[in-house]
């Protein structure tokens, strides 16, 4: 280097030595940052980038993170500091932490932040209240739970307006507002006759940040509340009380918006939710109440975040920044976000237009686009992606609607209707169609054609087609059949045109082809909801609004599609393997939606194209399994059976014998009963008519509960004359003819007959003669003939009947099946069942579900209990087994739908055909049902159900009256059986139909009904 340049040189580091803006590097790289002067930490961050260079890779973030946290310290004591030195520590900070690019309250608190806390104003409009008994209740809550906040360091103050009294009351105090102790104890209490009405005039110079609670059970009086600007205030609440008139929130919402800032939350706790007012209010203030003020931040609710991160590019910087450090990482910033945007939504119900022109919703709403194609990137690999995605199209479509609403009140003011639509375009409108679009011409280039899906062929009507497509969000658990039939019928029928359908651009599916030669599925999937577009173009009905699938509804279409057996187009077909690929989000038992029937079915069919391991298989024919019986069970109810026996069992109607004291009672010529053997006269009956005597027994009757007096009402029947009061005492009283023919006939027998013989002698007597033939002792021809006479009369008697209903407990019928079942993990899950609801509040507390605990329950089960259902009493009484055996079957016939395949078309589909065909009440033939459609028959009607009720016999066969497991079609008449019980009577009762007498040809299995009966089976388990 020559002379004079190095002279140059060393007099320019002077110069700058001499210099008040020259620091050296070298000193200040050796500042403790958290100790150093306020002077020299100012110095650091004018230095900040070549500092960070000047230290090793492994030091850098620890110090990054020092400086950052010390200049937000400084920043909370109002230091000013150039925004340039701000921005490019924040720049450095973000580039180590990025999830902490926002900040919550928490946080900064951690941090060590000097923070503010807001105070409270109350403004009460009550004065037409004041003298019903629910205001002072209504004053004491308030000030108590606000005495409450008092005690933590809030500061309370009370504003009276309305009147001169209330003006007073303020001018004594010098104008100023009152404290919450002034308002409790002074003369401006409830009951001291003033009114209390809002007036926004004394507090919109308040001099520090404030939250107002506004209590009102009216609407606002201009001239008394006076609402002007509150530069101050930060929330407002509104609380009406019990007596309200419904709705008055809202109006007030209305009156108070333009008396705040656009980003001012309003919490309207109407009249229902007053008893909930402190929880409210005081959870609402324990999360938001305290703030701080950073020059180059801005605050947003909890949050805040450095201003320059709202520009869009810079958001997506930090957003990418948190990716690549990891799921983790990216689900703590995603959850930030999350929480801006819900606090918008918040502040977005006080006033929608005035949200939409402030300048903080506007910032946060920029960022909708480019968060929505960033987080759309990440759909498949990151679940936080798919929650930001779910929430960002949410409240798009929520704000759509307010925006619609805006429009239609603004019809008369041209320009402010183009101003929100422009800021609208700007800001808020996004197409992920666009997206889509965008994509798929960056990775494929231009699209070879357009999907053309045939609309004009379409017979259903718009409102079903759109009801279709959106079931399309829920395929996994589709609630319509015959609609995911119907959008199947779609793609099997759809072909590629070079040239774009007739109707609007945004109808059109382009199609882009891959390098391997096939299409991109995906995206046609996701587009397909513009079909409904060209089909109400087609109709000339005016169109809907475009929307598409997410990724996860599109691939879960795809896997649809795969399982459902349709024939679809070349393309299609070709393209499918790429889409059923293992995902580990949609097989996934922990979520719930994949946990739904038909979504595990679903699984179950793709298996060996998913790689399902053999343990996930096991845990859906689990899950299956349990859903089933639970199904079963909740349908299972106490069952009876009912059946007639013999009164008397194991008897004859009468007793075969000649002997006069087996068929008749004797008398004297005077008509008294006589004993049969010595034609003694049988005492008569003992009256009593003294009413003292009388008296007396029916005291001792009480006591005997019965034994001593004889019901009036059946001695009156045979002595209708005996005076007023008489009664008839048993013991004294003559015995009646069936008890002496009774005596008779134990006499007689010697002890060699039964009661119950005796009884039923007894009763085919009475039934046949009517009474106990009474003959004079000794007129032996009389009592001759009164023999033949009876015996005649008895032959060919039956013996009485009862019904007698047998209750069978629910339990009973569980534990028999349990006992029967051949499976101990479905034995373990029925008990488990069963046991449920002692242990249901325990498991519930630990997290764990019905379901979950009757699988475990099953899985630890490795022995069939084996219950003695001998127990029950009546388990050899007549159709009790029967019916218990007619359970099992069902219960078994139940537990096989679990390994029928998924439909995707219901019965009524199925059967529509099958029904127009039918001309007889015969089962239906084998013609008929070739006659099924292979494909889905759309329905004409909106209302048209996806399920038809059909009659069980329709599935019942014929000779074992019980539905078909194996149904059979005979040659040439198509009358269907049960395979092995037609056989069985073709060997024996030769070759005819049963049915039509016609000659037997052939017997062949009919596997599609088998289908058709399992999918009603299934049906008939939902």
């Amino acid at each position: 280097m020559l002379r004079r340049t190095k002279q140059m040189l060393a007099m320019d580091a002077r110069q700058m030595a001499n210099s008040d803006s020259f620091v050296p590097v070298l000193l200040l790289s050796e500042e403790d940052v958290e100790q150093c002067s306020q002077e020299q930490f100012l110095k650091i961050i004018a230095n900040f980038d070549e500092l960070c260079a000047n230290r090793s890779i492994e030091e850098r973030p620890q110090y990054v993170e020092q400086v950052y946290h010390r200049m937000l310290k400084i920043l909370s004591q109002k230091t000013l500091i150039p925004l340039d030195h701000i921005i490019g520590v924040i720049k450095q900070f973000i580039i180590y932490y990025p999830s902490m690019a926002i900040l919550t309250l928490d946080e900064l608190k951690t941090i060590g932040i000097e923070m503010e806390r807001r105070s409270i104003i109350i403004h009460f409009d009550m004065s037409g209240s004041m003298s019903g008994s629910g205001f002072a209740p209504l004053v004491r809550t308030v000030t108590n739970f606000c005495s409450n906040l008092q005690t933590r360091g809030i500061n309370i103050y009370v504003s009276l307006f309305g009147g001169n009294v209330q003006e007073n009351v303020h001018n004594v105090i010098n104008n100023r507002l009152l404290t919450l102790d002034e308002f409790i104890k002074g003369n401006h209490q409830p009951n001291g006759g003033t009114a209390f009405c809002p007036s926004f005039e004394r507090t919109k110079q308040f001099p520090s940040a404030y939250d107002a609670i506004i209590i009102s059970d009216g609407e606002f009086t201009d001239d008394i509340s006076r609402l002007t600007f509150q530069e101050q205030c930060k929330t407002v609440f509104f609380v009406a009380p019990p007596w309200s008139p419904k709705g008055v929130e809202q109006k007030h919402a209305t009156a108070i918006s333009s008396c705040v800032h656009a980003n001012v939350p309003y919490i309207g706790i109407a009249s229902e939710q007053y008893s909930q007012l402190d929880t409210i209010i005081e959870g609402f203030i324990r999360d938001h109440h305290s703030f701080v003020n950073l020059i180059g931040y801005t605050a947003v609710g909890s949050y805040i975040l450095p201003s320059h991160i709202l520009a869009p590019t810079q958001m997506v910087r930090v957003f990418n920044d948190c990716s690549s450090q990891g799921e983790q990482i990216l689900q703590i910033f995603i959850k930030k976000l999350l929480g801006l945007f819900r606090y918008l939504e918040e502040t977005a119900k006080l006033n929608f237009e005035r949200c939409l022109r402030g300048i903080e919703f506007q910032s946060i709403m920029s960022l909708i686009t480019p968060l929505t194609k960033t987080s759309y990137s990440h759909l498949e690999t990151s679940i936080s992606c798919q929650q930001l995605y779910g929430y960002l199209s949410k409240i798009l479509n929520t704000f759509t609607n307010e925006k619609q609403k805006l429009i239609h009140q603004l019809a008369g003011d041209i320009k402010s209707k183009q101003e929100i639509n422009t800021f609208w375009d700007n800001a808020m409108s996004f197409s992920e169609r666009s997206l889509i679009i965008e994509d798929n011409e960056k990775k494929y280039g231009s699209c070879i054609g357009y999907l053309d899906l045939q609309v004009d062929n379409l017979t259903c009507t718009s409102e079903i087609l759109l009801d279709a497509l959106q079931q399309l969000k829920t395929i996994y658990s589709p609630e319509n059949l015959d609609y995911l039939s119907l959008i199947l019928d779609i793609l099997s029928s759809c072909k590629i045109n070079q040239q774009s359908t007739p109707g609007p651009e945004n109808s059109h599916i382009p199609i882009w082809k891959k390098s391997d030669g096939t299409i991109e599925l995906l995206s046609i999937l996701r587009m397909l909801p513009s079909c409904l577009q060209q089909f109400q173009y087609s109709q000339k009905i005016p169109l809907d609004n475009d929307w598409t699938l997410q990724p996860l509804a599109a691939s879960r279409l795809a896997w649809v599609m795969a399982a459902s057996g349709r024939i679809f187009p070349d393309f299609i077909t070709n393209a499918l393997p790429s889409l059923v690929v293992p995902n580990t989000i949609l097989t996934d038992l922990n979520v719930d939606e994949n946990r739904s029937a038909f979504w595990m079915k679903i699984i179950r069919e793709l298996a060996s194209k998913l790689d399902v391991p053999p343990e996930i298989l096991q845990t859906i024919h689990q899950i299956l399994t349990v859903h089933n019986l639970k199904g079963f069970l909740l349908r299972l109810t106490d069952g009876s059976i009912t059946y007639e026996k013999q009164i008397y069992e194991n008897v004859s109607p009468f007793i075969d014998t000649d002997e006069p004291n087996a068929w008749c009672i004797f008398v004297d010529e005077n008509g008294n009963r006589v004993d049969a053997s010595t034609g003694k006269t049988i005492a008569p009956t003992a009256f009593v008519t003294d009413p003292d005597t009388v008296a007396r027994w029916y005291s001792t009757n009480f006591f005997m509960r019965g034994a001593v007096v004889r019901p009036r009402y059946l001695t009156l029947l045979e002595h209708p004359d005996l005076p007023e009061g008489t009664i008839e005492l048993y013991q004294t009283s003559g015995k009646k003819d069936v008890d002496i023919l009774r005596d008779q006939l134990i006499e007689l027998s010697k002890g060699s007959l039964s009661s119950d013989q005796i009884n039923a002698h007894i009763y085919t007597i009475r039934d046949r003669l009517k009474s106990i033939p009474c003959i004079v002792w000794g007129s032996n021809n009389k009592i001759t003939e009164t023999i033949i006479m009876a015996k005649t009369a008895c032959q060919g008697a039956s013996l009485p009947t009862e019904k007698v209903v047998i209750n069978i407990p629910r339990s009973i019928i569980i534990d028999y099946l349990t006992a029967h079942c051949n499976d101990a993990f479905i034995a373990g899950a029925l008990r488990a069942f069963s046991e449920y609801s002692r242990v249901a509040k325990e498991q519930a507390l630990a997290g764990i579900s019905e379901v979950d605990y009757v699988i475990e329950c099953g899985q630890k089960t490795t022995v069939i209990p084996n219950y003695e259902t001998m127990r029950f009493i009546h388990f050899d009484k007549p159709g009790v087994r029967e019916y218990l055996e007619n359970l099992q079957k069902k219960f078994i016939r139940s537990l096989r739908s679990v390994l029928t395949p998924p439909q995707f078309s219901s019965l009524s589909t199925l059967f529509k055909q099958i029904e127009s065909t039918k001309s007889t009440d015969e089962i239906v033939s084998i013609a008929d049902l070739e006659l099924i459609p292979t494909q889905a028959v759309t329905t004409s009607s909106k209302q048209t159900s996806s399920r038809t009720i059909l009659d069980q016999n329709f599935f019942t066969c014929p000779i074992t009256l019980d539905i078909m497991d194996n149904p059979a079609a005979l040659a040439p008449c198509g009358h269907m059986f049960e395979m092995d019980a037609i056989v069985a009577y073709l060997n024996t009762a030769g070759n005819t139909c049963p049915i039509c007498r016609s000659a037997v040809t052939n017997v062949s299995p009919n596997h599609t009904f088998k289908n058709v009966i399992e999918a009603w089976v299934a049906q008939q388990t939902i």
